[in-house]
Order: C-alpha cells, then structure tokens, then sequence
C-alpha cells in the first residue's frame, strides 16, 4: 500500500494450478481486493504480475468505488 498516493499495489498473483478462470472468482477475487483496498484506504489498485487471464480488461488496475 502506498499511502502518500492510495494505490494499493499487487505486485504479483497466482493461481493453484489447475484452477480455471470463470467469471465468478474474477469477480470474487475482485470484491475482495476491493474491499481490502477501501479498508487501507486506497483510492486505486494497480498489478504487476497477474494470470494471463485474469482481469483481462483491467491488467493495468483499476479505481476503487467507495459506494
């Protein structure tokens, strides 16, 4: 977490092998860094090092929606 900027920065994340990307553990995944991202009190989530497939659209991060 970078609290001067309120990024919270992921610099890496895998997967156990054999497990499948669907749509509901991307969006599980996501809820959950999301709320640990408000929790921190950061404004944005950026990655590094994430499963090809995963958050495809969103592999450079994304704003957090405090609503």
């Amino acid at each position: 977490m970078h609290r001067k900027t309120g990024v919270l920065e992921i610099i890496a994340l895998w997967l156990e092998e054999g497990v499948k990307v669907t749509s509901g553990l991307e969006s599980g995944l996501k809820r959950a860094i999301d709320d640990f991202a408000l929790w921190q009190g950061a404004a944005r989530v950026t990655c590094g090092r994430l499963p090809p497939a995963l958050f495809a659209g969103l592999q450079q991060g994304w704003e957090i929606d405090a609503a």
